[in-house]
């Protein structure tokens, strides 16, 4: 098989630059972290050693986001990969098409040959100084043992993060958001947009290096504040209520809802001349999951088996799917930054002969019936996964963004899309149909269920 020298090089040249950078951001946001936590150590009495050891993590973190950067906007690989890999995402498929076709084999193997030639030649100092400094201060290393030692811990490292940045990038090509998808078919200068892209991880990084030793600072004197326990013990019972009274309130409330509106129906039932049966745990089930119908209610020759569906936190989007269940969206973020979602999926389909009906109590604020994508964070306007330049001013100078998502020109939600769309009492998905409580009660009430 004869190998293109030119594609090798550009290769090369490409994990040359990906490098750099790498050790752009980590050189930086690494030095920034020590700066501002050394003031802290020093009035907390903490061995200097272990700033420069969380300090590495300042290593591995920018690495994958450099190395994933590189790889997501790398259009020709892009074009390749989902010409053979198709529509639908699994760790095998990406794993046999990137060492099965052979550009994409050719790039990977020169892609982390190089990093790793790279990371192994150059001295400790440009890069990996304060890795190597908790070594040397706590074993009492030479320099040549140090540099070997260097290649021995980072060079694994970066072939392991290496591959999980890739796989990582090439999901995205797949599971994307349709808007970001459209975005990268349309994309005509892919080496800006990876610049821009650099100087947000950068960004992203640098402010969590000047937040994050507060972090640290604020957890480690809890940690001294727990080490008087002999004289003050009742700290650790003041820490268990702090930790577990949100949950508990949370639950209690969510209790009280159900319990509200299972009152109100079953008085709403009895004035209307319904018969309630097979009622099965229709309060607990709002915060233990239980198969099956809830209850049943039956008037004439009219009968409905009916499911009580619930939701964590009412704060949260969720969204039906007519694949049988309902998706509540968690968005974790730092500094009013998006990181990424947790989407966690309820099953709400059931057996019965009788009509089936879904009610949501408690109701969440954002309820959306999603016809399009499951395979990812459907986008009901919340901002997505990457943060715009207002977002990060915010969360530089503090300020807020008053809850709302600031989108650049042309932004198309799914919403307006017509992937997903606001729920509206009484909406079918299959063979299911779905009630807000109030509109469940007003239906039983005026004997139009079925309408």
């Amino acid at each position: 098989m004869k190998i293109d020298r030119r594609e090798v090089g550009f290769v090369l040249l490409r994990s040359l630059l990906q490098y750099i950078s790498f050790l752009f951001v980590s050189v930086a946001t690494s030095s920034v972290f020590v700066l501002v936590a050394t003031g802290f150590v020093r009035e907390l009495h903490i061995p200097i050693a272990n700033v420069y050891a969380i300090s590495s993590f300042a290593l591995v973190l920018p690495f994958y986001s450099v190395v994933r950067s590189f790889e997501l906007y790398d259009l020709r690989s892009r074009s390749v990969f989902l010409k053979t890999s198709g529509e639908v995402y699994s760790l095998r498929s990406d794993i046999a098409v990137s060492f099965g076709e052979r550009s994409l084999r050719l790039k990977l193997i020169c892609d982390v040959s190089a990093t790793v030639f790279l990371a192994f030649v150059l001295p400790y100092e440009l890069g990996y100084a304060y890795l190597m400094a908790v070594f040397r201060d706590t074993f009492a290393l030479g320099e040549g043992t140090l540099y070997l030692l260097k290649g021995a811990i980072v060079c694994p490292t970066m072939v392991v993060l290496s591959f999980l940045a890739k796989t990582s990038a090439h999901k995205w090509w797949i599971v994307a958001r349709t808007g970001e998808r459209e975005k990268m078919d349309k994309l005509t200068r892919p080496n800006l947009r990876l610049f821009l892209e650099l100087l947000k991880i950068f960004a992203i990084y640098a402010v969590s290096s000047v937040a994050l030793p507060t972090v640290i600072m604020l957890f480690v004197s809890l940690v001294f504040t727990l080490g008087l326990l002999g004289e003050q013990p009742w700290i650790i019972p003041l820490a268990l209520v702090i930790v577990t009274v949100p949950f508990v309130v949370r639950n209690i409330l969510t209790l009280g809802r159900r319990r509200k509106f299972y009152r109100a129906f079953v008085r709403s039932a009895a004035e209307r001349g319904w018969c309630v049966s097979g009622v099965n745990n229709p309060i607990r089930s709002s915060v233990v999951y239980r198969p099956g119908a809830s209850f049943t209610i039956s008037k004439g020759d009219k009968c409905y088996a009916v499911r009580l569906a619930s939701i964590k936190q009412r704060g949260r989007p969720v969204y039906i799917s007519p694949d049988g269940y309902y998706t509540e969206k968690r968005t974790v973020s730092f500094l009013k930054i998006t990181l990424f979602h947790i989407m966690t999926d309820t099953e709400y389909t059931f057996e019965s002969d009788a009509k089936k009906l879904v009610v949501f109590s408690p109701m969440p604020k954002r309820l959306y019936i999603n016809y399009g994508r499951t395979d990812t964070a459907p986008d009901d306007g919340d901002g997505g996964t990457l943060p715009t330049a207002v977002v990060l001013r915010a969360a530089v100078t503090g300020g807020g963004s008053r809850g709302r998502s600031i989108h650049g020109p042309g932004y198309v939600s799914d919403v307006d899309r017509g992937i997903i769309k606001p729920f509206e009492t009484g909406e079918c998905v299959g063979d299911y149909k779905f009630f807000t409580p109030s509109g469940f009660i007003s239906a039983m009430e005026n004997d139009c269920l079925d309408r």
